[in-house]
Parts: C-alpha cells; structure tokens; sequence
C-alpha cells in the first residue's frame, strides 16, 4: 500500500507522536515495490523526509542490483514534479542524486491523471 509522507511542516520534528512511525518506514525497505516522491523539493531543512527518502532509495536500488526475487513486482522508482527550466531539472536531479539513474525515472510535467499510469505499478 502506498505511504504518503506529510511535509515536516505537519510535523514537529523531535517531540512529534508521528516520529516512530517515520522510523517504522525504513525497516525492510528494500521490500518495497518500488517509491514514488511526487512534488517533494526534498528541502535541506527537512531532516525526516530526507532520511527516509534516501535510506529507502539506496535499498530499494540495491535489491533491484541484487535481482531479489519477491511475490510482488519491483518497478523503477519515480520522482514527479514540474520542473521546466534546465536549471531546475538539474537541481532536482542533483538533490536526488541517491536515487541510482539506472533505476529511477524523473518525470518533470507535473502530476495529473495520466502520471497514476506511470507511478503505479500494474496489477495483474
């Protein structure tokens, strides 16, 4: 089932009862069908996102090098956004530089109806 993370601003950080959830995220990501970071800047200032988005990247990256076999297909993981200047594409992409290339793909027109069929992986 997808995970939606809210923005750090519906979160305060240390004190927050939503942090062991966060937390509960990481463990066996690897697991994961896949990950999806729809209109997230993935901000310097946002320590939780930025942790949780890396650590299940990076394991998520390496059980598709690895070949893992699972009962649930494994697709690319996407980033979304609408980014149309080339400066912005190549900040968007250096700031999810954790993200392996040969995995990921970055689709930068926006979010709407036609990006679900591009995200979600088909059922069977």
């Amino acid at each position: 089932a997808p995970i939606l993370m809210a923005p750090s601003t519906a979160k305060p950080l240390a004190r927050s009862a939503l942090v062991p959830l966060w937390e509960g995220i990481m463990p066996m990501s690897y697991m994961r069908g896949s990950f999806a970071v729809i209109g997230c800047s993935l901000p310097t200032g946002d320590p939780y996102v930025r942790r949780v988005a890396h650590h299940i990247a990076t394991e998520i990256g390496a059980s598709l090098d690895r070949g893992y076999e699972f009962p649930w297909p494994q697709t690319r993981m996407k980033v979304v956004d609408m980014r149309t200047s080339r400066v912005a594409i190549y900040e968007l992409r250096d700031r999810y530089r954790f993200m392996p290339s040969t995995h990921t793909d970055f689709i930068l027109d926006g979010f709407g109806m036609d990006t679900l069929d591009q995200i979600l992986p088909r059922r069977p």
